[in-house]
């Protein structure tokens, strides 16, 4: 069993804390402030093994969760909290209500999530190059490489699956840092 568990939990820690780190950074852009990366990646690590010890599932932050919960304003640790005791009052105690919640609704609310995921930089950066005057040659070439690495990791998860993405973006990485 080894031989399965021990690949299976390295995926888990690995896409867990960079998701919960995606989130971290994507609230410390929204808010101006710094994170400790080092103390978010503990904090997630310790919490999946006091989970594990009273058998729950692994858990990691959500850009589109810490996204959301921002821009409605929550901006204090009282909107975690409340976030949680919702979730925790809905599976716990009404989960016959949750199977009546209409696909297209959570169709919607999904859709409607992924704007909110769609960073400036992403929107802005065609723009930017399109105008051959903001930007200085080698500079414009520079972002161009840097975009077109962006699509080509973001068409990866589209087309395969999130480990693909996740190991192409990696290998894409490591390359541009060999340079």
């Amino acid at each position: 069993h080894l031989r399965l568990l021990v690949p299976f939990s390295f995926s888990v820690l690995l896409l867990g804390t960079l998701e919960s780190l995606l989130a971290a950074s994507q609230l410390d852009s929204l808010t101006g402030r710094r994170r400790d990366s080092d103390r978010e990646a503990a904090a997630q690590g310790w919490s999946n093994i006091a989970g594990a010890l009273v058998g729950a599932q692994p858990s990691a932050g959500a850009v589109s969760r810490t996204v959301i919960c921002q821009v409605s304003g929550g901006h204090s640790q009282a909107a975690v909290y409340l976030y949680s005791a919702f979730i925790a009052i809905g599976v716990l105690f009404a989960p016959e209500m949750l199977r009546e919640v209409p696909m297209s609704a959570v169709a919607a609310l999904i859709a409607t999530t992924s704007v909110f995921l769609i960073d400036d930089w992403v929107r802005g950066t065609p723009r930017l190059l399109l105008t051959r005057t903001a930007l200085p040659a080698p500079q414009r070439r520079m972002l161009a490489i840097n975009y077109g690495f962006m699509l080509l990791v973001a068409g990866a998860l589209v087309v395969t699956s999130i480990p693909t993405a996740l190991l192409l973006g990696v290998l894409v990485s490591m390359a541009c840092w060999c340079r």
